[in-house]
């Protein structure tokens, strides 16, 4: 039990594990411990970078972390700005 509240405390507050998690607190009298400033997205900063029409086989981060690199099976070659989210290229 613990674990799995352990685990919830890291989802966001709108995720299914949360409210299940604060649900079963509250029956059991328990308080959960408040995180302020809670990140409101399952992965802070992430971004879904679409503009591939077929599958994503690789994806590769510059060494400096401002560029990402993505190959599909559409034949693109599409790089990314990591910080937007926005694509920089697209290659054939």
């Amino acid at each position: 039990m613990q674990e799995w509240l352990q685990a919830a405390s890291q989802e966001p507050n709108a995720s299914f594990l949360t409210q299940g998690a604060a649900s079963t607190a509250q029956s059991l009298g328990l308080t959960l411990v408040q995180w302020v400033g809670k990140p409101q997205g399952r992965y802070p900063g992430s971004y879904t970078l679409a503009g591939h029409s077929d599958i994503v086989q690789a994806v590769s981060v510059s060494r400096d972390g401002k560029r990402a690199i993505s190959v599909s099976d559409d034949t693109l070659v599409k790089i990314w700005d990591t910080e937007t989210g926005a694509e920089v290229s697209s290659l054939e």
